[in-house]
């Protein structure tokens, strides 16, 4: 039996950054992630937001800004309604 080896260039990777979030390629699907969403990127450096892995298939995560983000709380925000935005414990 063979195998297919014909793999996208990645199953993962950041395509823009722009004024309403970041565009996130994954798992054959177009994702935006919007600064409301996750508000921490919009001060975050270019290279780090580049940064990003998917751990176990559904979870993307930014290592150096401390960031984890669930694949199904993008696609469906209104089943995970708790959301914390940036300095709001006064730090």
């Amino acid at each position: 039996m063979k195998k297919n080896l014909k793999k996208s260039i990645t199953d993962l990777s950041v395509i823009a950054i722009n004024s309403l979030g970041v565009d996130i390629f994954c798992n054959g699907e177009k994702l935006l992630i919007s600064y409301d969403f996750c508000p921490y990127f919009k001060d975050a450096k270019v290279k780090d937001i580049f940064d990003v892995r998917l751990i176990g298939g559904d979870v993307l995560c930014w290592d150096n800004l401390d960031i984890h983000i669930l694949i199904d709380s993008i696609k469906h925000p209104e089943k995970y309604p708790i959301h914390i935005p940036p300095h709001s414990f006064g730090f």
